[in-house]
């Protein structure tokens, strides 16, 4: 069940990020450095793993493939 969960978690972080990541690159004036940008980006999936870990255990940094 809790594996399920964390699934679940991961997949809303992931689809999150490439929300975020149309903004930050495509829809929005040049707001920083593309370093920042990566990060910010890239930080809705790494809180989303983080959580996915904690629950179910070892798993890839994307929700898909293994």
């Amino acid at each position: 069940m809790l594996d399920r969960i964390a699934s679940v978690v991961h997949w809303l972080g992931f689809i999150t990020t490439l929300v975020v990541g149309y903004f930050v690159f495509f829809d929005m004036q040049d707001a920083g450095p593309f370093w920042f940008k990566l990060i910010f980006t890239l930080a809705p999936n790494t809180a989303a793993w983080v959580v996915a870990y904690i629950l179910g255990g070892s798993r890839g940094f994307f929700p898909f493939g293994e």
